[in-house]
Formats: C-alpha cells, structure tokens, sequence
C-alpha cells in the first residue's frame, strides 16, 4: 500500500491542484450512497491527511521524485485505490480484503461489517474535471460494472481537481442489481 499513499500525497498535495508548504491534510468532498441508504445520495466532506512522514519522504524527496518517475495515469489510480478504501472504511465499515481478477467486475473484494459475504468494489481515478461531467460518466460506467457479475457493490470514483473550485471529489455509490 506504499505506492498508494505515496501517489496519494502526489494528487493531494503537489498535482494538478498544488497546496501550500507545509499542507498535511486536505478535504475530499463525497457524494455517498451508503449501502443502508438505498438511493439516497448523501453529501459529506472528509479530512485525509498525511502528517508524521520521515523527512526522506516529503515534498522535495521521495514525493517529488514519485510524481517524475511513476505514470501519471498509475498515480491517479493508485491514489483512487486509496481513497476508496478510506472511504469505504469510514462510512461503511468496509475493509478490502484483496484484488479481483481481471474480468470479475469489480477490482476488488470488500468485507462489509455486518454482512457475511463479501461484496466487489471498483474503482477509478480522474486527475482533472473542469464541468465534473467525466465524473458522472464514469461513475454510472463502474456502477454498471460492478454489479455485471455480482448482486451488489460499491462504484467509486475520485477526482483530484473537480470543477471551477478545483476540489477533491469522491463518488462512493453503493450500487445492487436493478436498480
């Protein structure tokens, strides 16, 4: 999970939306359908942050070096994999337990607190959506996927600058078969 942290504090802190020095958190604003909430879309804002780092590691060390050597693109989706398994932890006392194969529908297989079978996840990353229009379409795509070979799971969908406010957006949509 090192990997994901690292390109998380990348997308979160130096790319495409650059904080301040010395920044240690930042807020991820969610539209979250719960899986007890049926269809209801549910706003919240979370704090995810990164404070207590070795020195070696921050902004002018393996940070940056991180965002020179490792794809754009694997970085996005290393840090939607992160934050999606924040997310799923916090609000729906999830816990992934590990990676799908290729073709199963979702990318990953969750434990859900309360539920004796576990359920998929996918999960997707945006670096920038100026209108949050891609977000949107990304989201009803990876619901789709998700329940394709399963009864249930959860979509998500992160982007690291959304809109003209240039905030972190989360989807997390519990999606079910038919619905």
């Amino acid at each position: 999970m090192l990997q994901c942290a690292t390109s998380t504090i990348v997308r979160l802190s130096l790319d495409p939306t650059p904080q301040p020095s010395g920044t240690i958190t930042r807020p991820v604003r969610v539209n979250w359908v719960g899986r007890l909430a049926g269809e209801t879309v549910v706003q919240v804002e979370r704090e995810i942050g990164w404070n207590d780092l070795p020195e070696n590691l921050a902004a002018d060390g393996i940070i940056a070096q991180w965002r020179r050597a490792v794809p754009p693109q694997d970085i996005t989706e290393q840090a939607a994999i992160a934050i999606m398994a924040l997310l799923i932890h916090d609000l729906d006392q999830g816990e992934v337990l590990s990676a799908l194969p290729i073709g199963s529908g979702g990318d990953y297989l969750v434990a859900i607190r309360g539920l004796k079978k576990p359920v998929q996840s996918e999960s997707s990353g945006i670096r920038l959506d100026a209108t949050g229009s891609e977000s949107r379409q990304r989201l009803k795509g990876k619901m789709a996927q998700v329940v394709s070979k399963s009864r249930a799971g959860f979509a998500a969908v992160t982007t690291f600058s959304h809109g003209p406010e240039c905030i972190v957006h989360s989807y997390l949509h519990f999606a079910r078969q038919g619905k």
